[in-house]
């Protein structure tokens, strides 16, 4: 880059700091609010069911891999919430 693009896009981010700021800002908070927890749900799911390798009853392993959502949820640093609602 020439040092009179340099200077010419030096002037636009002091010009629009507010507006770069907010929208990284905004970017930020989507990704923590959105983005984040669905990646930790789907890892969570993915763990609790694979978590269960032996044949048990239908309700045992409900709850065993309720437990274990549950579990990875929390350790990840979200709310408890149940997979069967």
């Amino acid at each position: 880059m020439t040092k009179r693009k340099m200077n010419k896009v030096k002037k636009i981010i002091k010009k629009n700091k507010l507006a770069l700021t907010a929208v990284a800002l905004l970017l930020f908070l989507f990704y923590w609010f959105q983005i984040r927890p669905t990646i930790i749900r789907k890892k969570c799911f993915i763990e609790a069911v694979s978590s269960e390798k032996e044949p048990q009853t239908v309700d045992y392993i409900k709850e065993s891999v309720n437990f274990n959502y549950k579990t990875c949820i929390v350790k990840n640093g979200m709310k408890s919430e149940s997979v069967y609602k």
